[in-house]
């Protein structure tokens, strides 16, 4: 077959065509999260938008705005999908969303954060492009998946729910950093952004130049061209032969400097900054566990672990240098902490004049300063490693591409030092703060702010005599804290013996070719980055000497980690070493730096504030999890369709039981934490952890157990023996292999003679969801009024429906109770619609226990007769039929929903007589 593919046996060979299929699977992973960030990351900065525009609904006029866009364009896009470029469509998407992020941080910007019509009006339609581009990207990225493995497209969706969780951590993590500044919720949102929009950039890079290079692609979408597919010609064109070559050095460099960046400012997140003497030790010490790892990763592991490794490597320098550098000067005074930061420079060892001289200045000043200080010093890395990969793109063939790159990063470099040296000297001296601990050093007998006072205009007035300042010496300094100088100079000394030679030069030689290195550096500096934000979250932080010592320490197993990765693992596993050496160099160098000073505390904490950012991105959160529902349950209802109609009904009951089960865990949260100090936040924290290990188990049980049952199997291999194309995935993930003997003409009906024949159900179907959401969840929680039961009565609400919509998701299997009649079905479904007078006199006349009956009523008449439908529909179809009614029976679900979302806004229109 390969031969009528038009590839030579010699052109790829068995095992060859499989090569790469890890990166590509890593790949896949990032434009998944991609393709949704911008969204979530507007979503999740919701609260920042309610702020700005408080009059405006900003949730739901936003998902309103980005939806028809999105569905608008994907069903012109399906249309027309067989005469499409793929690739150009892919990349138009990701441009677009490159764009329009970019927009919305310039609008902001432009507007000084500024409400008003003009302002929402260029969001609304930012949000719109949002929409074209997602239908550009996923429709386009799951037809181009389609053909390769199965693998390809779960790692895509992974990085689509993957967005969803950055973009929640972010948000706990700049809501802890930024909630008691002053216009914080902006501050959040532009740091938001700005992250979004240099990850749109890297998928298009990855996107455009790397990913239709691996053998593993080229081979699919070869065979797809032999096919008759026309959408991959310039894909196959794009592909090539090319490898990484000496991108690889740049790509590792590229990710220990963003880690490193990350992990400056994760020490920000209270519980994951070190404090503690020991943990900071055990923490750097356990950072030499990168040698070995990526000893062995160079000589035995892939590019993918060896970038994994450096961006470990990286987080951890970044992280465990700011944990270091702001806990050593606590508790000393002025001129003891203005020393104890040029000692820890000094163990440091690294730019003495400069970081030494802002260590001791800054070592006196609240913790946030030196950790914003570190976190620059890990941005020069991380925005070096950005510039690098654009100027060997931009002059990689061109002649003297080198030194033209050179000449860029000088000029670049040379305009920053002279903007640095501006704000010095002219700028930072007259900040209020500035001179407040200025002034408050000096008093304590500080020498060395006089001409920084002078320079902010204030002028000391001479004492009579010399003054006598009582405070510890150098040597005192070193005896007392000397566990925290030799931590700091261990995290280094361990870092700096992997990250960047070894990662350079001992990783060994793999797919990914010159581009290994590059990745590893950049993965390097991408955790070292998470490692310098993770000492904010409370847990985290190493506080006591005698922790970060044991994880400093801990550290050096890195050494046999990295020999033994890179003699006998893949890259894999060398990109995960690489990237624990860099977050544990993150973490525990802001445990230690922000451990040694301390004497003066600092309140972090949060006041659970709302506002138009959080708010924002609870809608790009909804609108990710709209994409997400509608790919699985079409999926789901499709392939179960052509099984026994227990597993449909099953499922459904699964879909109600979600709901059942978070407002089981809602009320018990709420119970827990009801008195607690930030008992909300910590309940959010309880929820996402338990739902991020669900879906993952979820991905596991879908990818790897289910397939391989045999009831599956037997049912998936029938609807293949009635035409069905859908499955041949499916089945061979179960070790299913089909044999072709030529093209199978199926005989089976188009989509328009299946909606002809089952156009009520259809319609039932859209006519239960539209009801249903024009009640559930907006009029629960905005027009019920206010009783008795407080802030518990919308969570009781919400608990009675999702408890009565699981359960009626499982009264059909009592056949007394099914309804399998289609006029039956209908009038039950038409009967519903008495909920809209029943609720609104309700509301206006009775009682919460009334309103209680409803809407456990609602919730039941959802379950049951959505399963009802779903079984019903399919009976009698040929397997290829059952799959297009499933997936049909889905898009009027959904669209039933969305419609029930819109005319949720009417309660809110007659909100002034009701």
């Amino acid at each position: 077959k390969i031969e009528e593919m038009g590839v030579t046996t010699e052109e790829i060979s068995t095992p060859e065509r499989l090569q790469g299929k890890r990166n590509a699977v890593i790949v896949c992973w990032l434009l998944g999260l991609g393709s949704l960030l911008s969204w979530n990351s507007m979503l999740t900065i919701g609260d920042y938008y309610y702020n700005v525009f408080p009059n405006y609904h900003p949730s739901r006029v936003l998902t309103l705005v980005y939806q028809p866009f999105a569905v608008g364009t994907m069903a012109i896009l399906a249309y027309n999908e067989s005469r499409l470029d793929t690739r150009k469509r892919n990349l138009a998407g990701l441009v677009l969303f490159f764009i329009s992020t970019l927009g919305c941080l310039l609008l902001d910007v432009g507007t000084s954060g500024r409400g008003g019509v003009g302002p929402y009006v260029g969001l609304c339609l930012l949000v719109g492009a949002f929409g074209v581009a997602d239908a550009h990207v996923q429709g386009g990225m799951c037809g181009d998946l389609a053909f390769m493995p199965p693998q390809f497209i779960q790692s895509f969706f992974a990085g689509l729910a993957a967005s969803g969780v950055i973009t929640s951590g972010l948000r706990l993590v700049t809501k802890a950093a930024f909630d008691k500044s002053n216009d914080g919720l902006r501050k959040g949102a532009l740091l938001f952004l700005s992250i979004t929009v240099g990850v749109e950039f890297l998928c298009i890079f990855l996107y455009a130049f790397y990913f239709p290079k691996l053998p593993i692609v080229k081979y699919f979408r070869a065979k797809a061209a032999s096919e008759g597919s026309k959408t991959v010609t310039s894909d196959l064109a794009a592909g090539g032969t090319h490898r990484l070559g000496d991108w690889y050095a740049v790509v590792l460099i590229a990710m220990y400097n963003v880690l490193d960046l990350i992990g400056r400012y994760t020490p920000l997140i209270k519980f994951i900054k070190l404090e503690s003497r020991k943990g900071l030790l055990t923490a750097i010490v356990a950072r030499f566990l990168f040698v070995p790892a990526f000893y062995f990763t160079a000589k035995y592991g892939d590019e993918g672990w060896m970038i994994m490794l450096t961006s470990l490597l990286g987080f951890t320098n970044g992280h465990l240098t700011v944990c270091v550098m702001t806990v050593a000067p606590k508790g000393y005074k002025g001129p003891e902490q203005n020393a104890m930061g040029n000692l820890l420079v000094l163990f440091l060892l690294a730019d003495a004049f400069v970081q030494g001289g802002m260590c001791g200045d800054l070592a006196f000043m609240i913790p946030e300063l030196l950790q914003s200080f570190f976190a620059g010093l890990a941005a020069s890395g991380a925005l070096t490693s950005v510039l690098r990969l654009v100027t060997k793109a931009a002059f990689d063939k061109s002649h003297d591409g080198l030194r033209k790159g050179a000449l860029l990063f000088l000029a670049i470099s040379t305009g920053i030092e002279f903007l640095c040296i501006f704000l010095y000297a002219y700028y930072f001296p007259k900040l209020p703060i500035v001179k407040y601990f200025r002034s408050k050093a000096a008093s304590e007998g500080s020498k060395t702010v006089t001409a920084d006072l002078a320079a902010a205009g204030i002028n000391q007035v001479e004492d009579d005599g010399a003054k006598v300042v009582d405070r510890f010496t150098l040597k005192q300094l070193l005896c007392q804290n000397w566990d925290y100088f030799l931590g700091l100079y261990l995290i280094y000394v361990l870092t700096l013996s992997i990250f960047p030679g070894f990662l350079y030069e001992d990783t060994g030689h793999h797919t990914l070719g010159a581009w290994y290195s590059i990745v590893l550096i950049a993965m390097y500096n991408v955790l070292d980055l998470v490692g310098r934000y993770t000492p904010l979250i409370k847990c985290l932080n190493l506080e006591s000497r005698k922790g970060l010592m044991i994880a400093i320490l801990a550290r050096f197993l890195f050494v046999p980690a990295f020999y033994f990765t890179a003699k006998y693992a893949n890259e894999g596993w060398m990109i995960m070493l690489t990237s624990l050496l860099g977050f544990t160099n993150g973490h525990l160098t802001v445990c230690v730096m922000t451990a040694a000073p301390k004497g003066y505390k600092l309140d972090l904490g949060t006041s659970g504030k709302g506002g138009v950012v959080p708010y924002i991105g609870l809608c790009i959160l909804v609108g990710a999890f709209g994409v997400a529902d509608a790919c699985v349950q079409g999926g789901m209802c499709g392939d179960l369709a052509f099984m026994v109609p227990e597993l449909l009904q099953s499922f459904f009951a699964g879909l109600a039981a979600s709901g059942a089960l978070t407002s089981v865990l809602r009320l018990v949260t709420k119970a827990a934490f009801d008195k607690s100090h930030d008992g909300l936040r910590k309940g959010a924290l309880l929820f996402l952890a338990i739902s991020t290990g669900i879906e993952f188990l979820c991905i596991f049980l879908y990818a790897y157990y289910f397939p391989k049952l045999p009831i599956v199997k037997y049912f998936r291999s029938k609807a293949a023996s009635e035409g069905s194309k859908t499955v041949t995935a499916d089945l061979a993930a179960a070790g299913i292999n089909q044999v072709d003997d030529g093209a199978k003409v199926v005989d089976r009906f188009t989509l328009k003679q299946l909606l002809r024949q089952n156009w009520d159900y259809f319609l039932g179907l859209y006519l239960i969801y539209a009801l249903t959401l024009s009640i559930f969840p907006g009029f629960l929680y905005e027009d019920t009024g206010n009783h008795t039961l407080g802030a518990w009565y919308s969570i009781v609400l919400i608990a009675m429906y999702n408890v009565l919509d699981l359960v009626g998701r499982y009264t059909p299997l009592i056949k007394c109770l099914n309804v399998e009649s289609r006029k039956g079905l209908m009038i039950a479904i038409l009967a519903r619609f008495l909920f809209v007078p029943a609720f609104y006199f309700t509301a206006k006349y009775a009682n919460e226990g009334w309103m209680i009956m409803l809407t456990s009523l609602l919730g039941f008449t959802n379950g049951h007769l959505t399963v009802c439908v779903m079984t019903a529909t399919p009976k009698g179809y040929k397997g290829p039929e059952q799959n297009a009614l499933g997936n049909l029976l889905v898009l009027f679900l959904l669209g039933g929903i969305f419609s029930g979302a819109c005319l949720d806004w009417l309660w809110l229109i007659g909100n002034g007589s009701f």
